[in-house]
C-alpha cells in the first residue's frame, strides 16, 4: 500500500496526484467525478505517485469516490471546487 510506504520513507516522501479516467460528460455520475481546474474536463480517478529523491516508488489508481478516505494522500483543500477563471 502506498501510505505504508510513505510512513517508512519519512518527511523526504512527497505524493503527486495525476487525474485520470476522463469523463466526456459527468450526467449521470453523481459523486464518481470530479472537475478538473473548474474548467469542462471530468475525471473518474487519479494515479497517486508517490516519489522521493531517489525517483518514484510507488503508485495506485484510486477513484475519486475513494480519494477523501485517505487524507495522507489527498488533503481536503485539493478537492476544493475553485473559482472560474475568467479573461478579460
Amino acid at each position: 500500500m502506498i501510505s505504508a510506504e510513505i510512513a517508512r520513507r519519512g518527511r523526504s516522501a512527497r505524493i503527486y496526484l495525476r487525474p485520470t479516467g476522463f469523463v466526456d460528460a459527468p450526467f449521470g455520475y453523481d459523486g464518481q467525478a470530479l472537475r478538473l481546474a473548474g474548467g469542462l474536463l471530468w475525471f473518474s480517478m487519479v494515479e497517486a505517485i508517490a516519489a522521493d529523491e531517489n525517483g518514484r516508488f510507488a503508485s495506485a489508481l484510486v477513484p475519486v469516490e475513494r480519494i477523501e478516505d485517505s487524507p495522507r494522500v489527498c488533503p481536503s483543500r485539493n478537492l476544493s471546487p475553485r473559482a472560474p477563471s475568467f479573461v478579460t
